[in-house]
């Protein structure tokens, strides 16, 4: 699953992204963050739509956990800064 999402969360289509982070990469998080979180944060940081595509994720289960919601929250806030 995180190949196909972080295949299409680059994409250059806005609708595909959106529905990569709403519909995959939000419930990679939500039910596996610490195994995915590093590699969204890797990815986004080197690739500026995925970068759009963390950026539009909530925070479900273990993404709203506080040390997984800070880190989140700290990632979303440097990729908006880098914008």
């Amino acid at each position: 699953m995180w190949n196909f999402a972080a295949k299409w969360g680059c994409s250059e289509v806005e609708d595909v992204r959106m529905a990569i982070a709403t519909c995959v990469l939000e419930h990679l998080l939500e039910h596996h963050f610490a195994r995915f979180f590093p590699l969204a944060a890797t990815l986004a940081r080197s690739n500026p739509q995925f970068a759009r595509t963390v950026s539009s994720c909530w925070r479900f289960g273990q993404a709203e956990e506080p040390a997984n919601a800070l880190a989140l929250t700290g990632l979303i806030a440097e990729l908006r800064n880098d914008a």
